[in-house]
Order: structure tokens, then C-alpha cells, then sequence
């Protein structure tokens, strides 16, 4: 709810826009479902996350390279790059395979 202090510590534009307040509300919910996907134990929702994070990072990536976003903002999606690495890695010791469900026939 208050982006500027943010993007300011990682020398981003700070803004008056929406936009940005938009993506943190819909980031808090995001937190929600990922606490109970945890405590009911989904690993179907972590299996799917992992692809989501990753698609995600590369498109702050992306933004980067095509002169959308300024790099620091590439940091975002590295930290989530690295915790999805980091579910992969518990969901292959568990034994669950990554491949995406929507992948997968009924």
C-alpha cells in the first residue's frame, strides 16, 4: 500500500499510479492461498507455482532487455526465481513431479 518507500530502496521511479497499489492487492491474496495450499499440504498448487514463478521472472526479465522496466527491478524475479528453485528442489525430494497439470490427462 505504500510502494514508494519500496521502489525507492531499489533506486525505481516512484509513482502516484495505481497500478502498482493494484499488484500489491492482488499479492496479499496470493499469500493467503500459498499459507493454506501449506498447511493442506497441496503440492499440486506448489507444482503449478513453481512454472508461474519462473514465467514470472523471466518477464521482469524480459521487460529489462526491451527497456519496459529499469534492471533492478529484475531482482524481484530472481528472488522468486530462487524460491521456485527452492520448491522444485522439496517437491523432487518428496517425490512429486514438476510436470504441470494442465499437462497431465485425466
Amino acid at each position: 500500500m505504500v510502494p514508494n518507500l519500496l521502489l525507492s530502496i531499489f533506486r525505481l521511479p516512484t509513482t502516484s499510479e495505481v497500478w502498482i497499489r493494484v499488484v500489491g492487492a492482488i499479492a496479499v491474496p496470493l499469500g493467503f492461498y500459498y499459507i493454506e495450499a501449506a498447511r493442506a499440504e497441496a503440492t499440486s498448487y506448489f507444482r503449478v507455482s513453481v512454472w508461474g514463478r519462473v514465467f514470472f521472472a523471466l518477464s521482469l526479465a524480459a521487460f529489462a532487455v526491451l527497456g519496459l522496466s529499469r534492471w533492478p527491478l529484475v531482482l524481484f524475479g530472481l528472488i522468486d526465481l530462487a524460491g521456485a528453485g527452492w520448491t522444485a528442489f522439496e517437491l523432487r525430494r518428496a517425490g512429486v513431479s514438476l510436470r504441470p497439470a494442465l499437462l497431465v490427462r485425466a
